[in-house]
C-alpha cells in the first residue's frame, strides 16, 4: 500500500498542478499545496501526506461498511421490512441487473429504510 501512495504522491508531484489538463485539484493536490505554501514554516514530510490521505480512505470506507452491515442487519432482524424492500427493487429494477441512479427516485421504501438505518445506527457520534 505504501509504494502505491508513494506511486500517487509522485504523478502529482511531477504534474505540478497543472490546471489546464481539464481536470480540477485533488485531496493529493490541495495536501501539496498546502506544503509548498507552508515550507517555511511548518514542513510536512511526503508520510505525512500519505498518512493524512490513508486516513481519509480509511474514514470514508469504514462508515460505509458500518451503515451497509448495520442496515443489513437491521433487515435480517425484520424480514417483513426486508420482503416490502425486496419486491420494490425488483418492481422498479424489472429484468435490468443494475440498479442506475433514476431507478432509486423511484424507491421511497428504499429511502426510509437507509433514514432510519442511519437513525438507529449513526455512523459518526
Amino acid at each position: 500500500m505504501d509504494k502505491f501512495r508513494e506511486s500517487v504522491l509522485q504523478v502529482h508531484k511531477d504534474r505540478n498542478m497543472r490546471y489546464d489538463d481539464g481536470g480540477g485539484l485533488d485531496f493529493m493536490d490541495i495536501l501539496l499545496d498546502f506544503e509548498r505554501e507552508n515550507a517555511s514554516l511548518t514542513p510536512i514530510e511526503d508520510d505525512t501526506i500519505k498518512a493524512i490521505v490513508l486516513d481519509m480512505f480509511g474514514a470514508g470506507t469504514d462508515t460505509t461498511f458500518a451503515v451497509i452491515e448495520w442496515t443489513m442487519a437491521e433487515l435480517i432482524r425484520n424480514p417483513e421490512a426486508m420482503k416490502t424492500l425486496q419486491n420494490e427493487v425488483r418492481e422498479v429494477a424489472g429484468s435490468k441487473n443494475e440498479i442506475d441512479e433514476q431507478d432509486l427516485e423511484r424507491m421511497p421504501y428504499l429511502k426510509a429504510v437507509m433514514k432510519e438505518s442511519l437513525r438507529l445506527h449513526p455512523p459518526n457520534p
